[in-house]
């Protein structure tokens, strides 16, 4: 009996050329055709036709055209947040500020809001109100260091050249007025806040002019005095 070996030829399976994505696709097709038929044994032949294999890489193919348009439009959201808070505009948004009669730049965070002076030894952080620190009462041995000349004008103000001693910026000091009668009776007594003229404190070792509005005149035959009773500021 006469054998021959002729050229062995094995159908090919079309889906084993696919992609790997559009294989995942078909092996789960024909998974889930074998749930419904357990007896089938091999692959649907819809699955083996070029038509099917080509509408499956074809399905594939728009299914990895998705996946890299969703990545690159994630990427470039992210590349114009990025642009848009560190690149224009600027993270910082610029202004000055006056301490001390003294003008220092301000730089202010766009992301957080913080606020930070240029000192001469660097940038120092300030949250928004704290930046100026909120004036306290003297030490009673501090307000024994301020003193001064006092007068009270045609209109009713009291005015006060003041020598500040101390070691703090004064925002305000308290007078002291008595007001007395010829026989020397006193008439009035009373607490006065006085302010500076000038915009900002009186720096120590400085004079300033404070004033305030006594709501009242001296009469031709009256006298007054006047203490510093108390004082506030800002420790130098």
């Amino acid at each position: 009996m006469e054998t021959g070996s002729g050229p062995t030829t094995t159908r090919s399976e079309p889906y084993r050329e696919l992609s790997p994505e559009a294989q995942k696709h078909v092996i789960a097709e024909f998974k889930r055709l074998r749930e419904r038929n357990p007896h089938a044994g091999g692959p649907p032949a819809a699955l083996q036709s070029t038509s099917a294999v080509t509408s499956i890489r074809k399905r594939g193919a728009e299914l990895l055209v998705l996946k890299k348009s969703t990545i690159y439009g994630t990427l470039g959201v992210a590349v114009l947040v990025v642009f848009g808070l560190f690149v224009w505009p600027t993270r910082y948004r610029y202004d000055h500020m006056k301490l001390d009669a003294n003008d220092y730049p301000v730089r202010i965070s766009r992301l957080t809001g913080e606020t930070e002076i240029l000192f001469p030894g660097g940038w120092e952080t300030r949250d928004g109100e704290q930046s100026a620190p909120e004036p306290k009462e003297l030490p009673k041995e501090e307000v024994a260091k301020i003193s001064g000349q006092a007068q009270i004008n045609s209109i009713g103000w009291v005015e006060a050249e003041i020598y500040n001693g101390s070691g703090w910026n004064l925002s305000e000091i308290t007078l002291q007025v008595n007001v007395s009668d010829a026989n020397n009776a006193q008439l009035i007594s009373r607490l006065y806040r006085l302010f500076p003229e000038a915009s900002g404190d009186a720096a120590p070792q400085t004079s300033s002019k404070f004033h305030a509005d006594l709501g009242f005149t001296l009469g031709a035959s009256q006298s007054w005095s006047y203490s510093v009773g108390s004082a506030k500021g800002v420790k130098q």
